[in-house]
This record gives structure tokens, C-alpha cells and sequence, in this order.
């Protein structure tokens, strides 16, 4: 009896031993897989720059340059190119994109036509207002790296008073105009002067004064 429980004892034991082995060389398998496929996507990646795509709705027809693609993440070269969403219902959407810096975003409304669709856009609201916030995100990030002066925007002057702030002309528009407010003549003469203590000219931006008439047309400064 004690015999063939040792005898039992050590069968498992091999058993056991067999079964790791085996675990062990499936992990080294998948390392040795995982890694090819690192090298393999960096070779397939080289020179190349990420662009993420969304659409709303999300299974709307994607191309690029006229070529049909997939929505998410894929790489290309530098260049321009242009990105259009179709589907049944909807009205087209396209974007315009000069792919130059390490990764871009690309998103894609298309508003609804028929009454399905304008439906569809009604239950899914958040669809678009989360897209939506990530392109003037992206939008925003851009243009402030671009123009330094609106990475330092808003910007309050209690004494002045004044404060500044900027937006954009159109919705997807990425031409940025300065916005002047909470000020008196005084200090919308201070806030231009402020402007320009930031080595901007003047004469490269576009200004509002809200409820006030713009200095520089009056020779105020």
C-alpha cells in the first residue's frame, strides 16, 4: 500500500512537472511572438506618423483620399490628405489634414438629414459632444503651439481692467481671434499693450472688443 502511494506520489509529481514545462515554453512563446510583433510594426511604422480617426455615427463609410479606411488608429507619411465621412441619411463630413508632427486627430460629424437620422443624433447627443470636445482639444493644443501668445489666454488685469481670451471664427475653424472684454477705454488700451509686451504685433491678429469700439481704428494707442 505505501508503495503504491509513493509510486501514485511520484506520477503526479511528473505530471505536474510536465504541465509547467509546458506553461513555461507557451509564456516563452508568447514573449518571443509579442516581441517579433513589436519589431515588425516599428519596421512597418518607420517614417511614419499616427492619425486617429472617429466618426459620429460610428459606422459611418470612412475614406482617405479617396480610398476607404478604418476608423481608429493608422499611420502615415507626411503630406496632406483629406478625409471624408459618408453614410445613408447624413450629410457628408470632411476634413482637411496636413500630417506633419508626431500624432494627429482626426473627427468626423456628420449631421443628420432624414428623420431617422436626426433621431439616431437626438438619442446620441453625448456621441457628438465627446468628439466634439476632443476636436477643439486637439484644435486648441495646435493653435497654442503655434501662437504662443493664446497658450497664455485667458488672462485677467483686475487694475486694468481688462481681460483677454480668444475663440474661433467657425465652428471647425482653427483661425483663432483675440477676445477683449471687462474693460474701460483705459484698459483696453493696457490690454493691447499687454499684447504686445508679448512680442506680438498687432497687426497679425484679429481683435473683438466686446460692447466696445475696436482703439485701433480710433488711434488710441
Amino acid at each position: 500500500m505505501v508503495q503504491r502511494i509513493l509510486d501514485t506520489s511520484g506520477e503526479a509529481m511528473q505530471y505536474y512537472k510536465k504541465q509547467l514545462r509546458v506553461l513555461v515554453g507557451a509564456v516563452l512563446l508568447l514573449v518571443v511572438l509579442l516581441t517579433a510583433l513589436g519589431i515588425y510594426n516599428s519596421i512597418m511604422h518607420s517614417g511614419k506618423i499616427g492619425v486617429e480617426i472617429q466618426a459620429v455615427p460610428g459606422d459611418a463609410q470612412i475614406s482617405l483620399n479617396g480610398k476607404q479606411v478604418s476608423s481608429g488608429k493608422i499611420y502615415l507619411k507626411a503630406g496632406t490628405y483629406t478625409f471624408t465621412a459618408t453614410k445613408q441619411g447624413f450629410d457628408k463630413s470632411t476634413a482637411d489634414l496636413d500630417v506633419s508632427s508626431s500624432h494627429h486627430y482626426v473627427g468626423l460629424l456628420l449631421n443628420p438629414v432624414s428623420d431617422e437620422a436626426k433621431k439616431w443624433a437626438t438619442d446620441n447627443q453625448a456621441r457628438y459632444e465627446k468628439v466634439g470636445s476632443q476636436m477643439a482639444d486637439v484644435r486648441a493644443t495646435v493653435v497654442e503651439k503655434e501662437n504662443p501668445l493664446l497658450a497664455k489666454l485667458p488672462y485677467i488685469d483686475v487694475m486694468g481692467p481688462f481681460s483677454i481670451d480668444y475663440t474661433f471664427s467657425s465652428e471647425g475653424s482653427s483661425t483663432p481671434y483675440i477676445i477683449i472684454k471687462n474693460s474701460t477705454s483705459a484698459g483696453r488700451v493696457r490690454a493691447l499693450q499687454w499684447i504686445r509686451n508679448q512680442g506680438v504685433d498687432l497687426a497679425d491678429l484679429t481683435i473683438q472688443f466686446n460692447d466696445f469700439d475696436n482703439p485701433t481704428n480710433q488711434g488710441d494707442y
